[in-house]
């Protein structure tokens, strides 16, 4: 009698596990930070438009912690019980903020708005006056 195939990788593959499908299934994605013990939730279906479908949720963390640490995320995907809506607390997209970067350059020069020219001085106001 042959002997049977016996695979190294769990079924099933927490590496197979899509955005697009957690999405769907209506799914939150947990993230712990094993450095900082950071616990935060966010909605599937909130990610997919800033990751992109194929973004294997298991595997890579959304974002970095806020204690800089990527490595050490652990996630996971729960589907919520009936008893968790209005008591989970979850991370949600409220709106993207602008911000003017201001450069000084000479009368006349042309002002490139991708990158910070080299002579732009790190503190304005070094060298200057201060009234007292």
């Amino acid at each position: 009698m042959p002997e049977g195939y016996l695979s190294s990788v769990r079924y099933p593959d927490p590496r197979e596990h899509w955005l697009d499908r957690a999405a769907r299934n209506g799914e939150l994605v947990v993230c712990r930070c094993q450095r900082c013990r950071r616990f935060v939730r966010y909605l599937a279906a909130d990610l997919l438009p800033i990751l992109g479908p194929s973004h294997r949720v298991m595997v890579d963390p959304p974002f970095p912690c806020r204690c800089g640490e990527r490595s050490l995320i652990t996630i996971k995907c729960i589907t919520p019980a009936v008893g968790d809506y209005g008591l989970l607390d979850i991370r949600r997209p409220a709106g993207i903020v602008q911000k003017q970067r201001w450069v000084t350059v000479k009368l006349g020069d042309p002002v490139d708005n991708a990158v910070i020219p080299a002579h732009y001085p790190k503190d304005p106001l070094r060298g200057l006056k201060r009234p007292l």
